[in-house]
């Protein structure tokens, strides 16, 4: 008779052990789960694009100034970006009133 209080209460402790590690370890993944997410979401930069009119006197070399960013590793990698997006070529000439499309990176995350 003994032996079988034993064995049930065995069974409940190892019950009782195995329904709190679960419960451990739910609350570890939640935990830093969330720590995760929100330190990758504040360094994570995102690439954005606007468009802007050139003004008079305006040159490829004063608008990488005005939106290149770090993550560029040179001001020529941008201006040359800034050429692909805009199918300008190396000679070609930009004209006020014209509209190009800049990119630029933003480490705020709009919804």
């Amino acid at each position: 008779m003994r032996s079988r209080r034993e064995a049930v209460r065995n069974e409940r402790f190892i019950l009782f052990i195995i329904g709190l590690s679960i419960f451990f370890i739910i609350i570890c993944s939640v935990i830093f789960g969330s720590v995760r997410t929100v330190a990758a979401s504040a360094d994570t930069p995102y690439k954005y694009y606007t468009s802007i009119q050139l003004q008079t006197g305006d040159t490829l070399w004063d608008i990488a100034h005005t939106y290149c960013t770090p993550e560029y590793e040179s001001i020529s990698d941008y201006i040359e970006e800034v050429c692909t997006i805009n199918h300008i070529s190396a000679g070609d000439e930009i004209h006020s009133g014209q509209y190009i499309t800049v990119p630029y990176y933003s480490h705020d995350y709009l919804e």
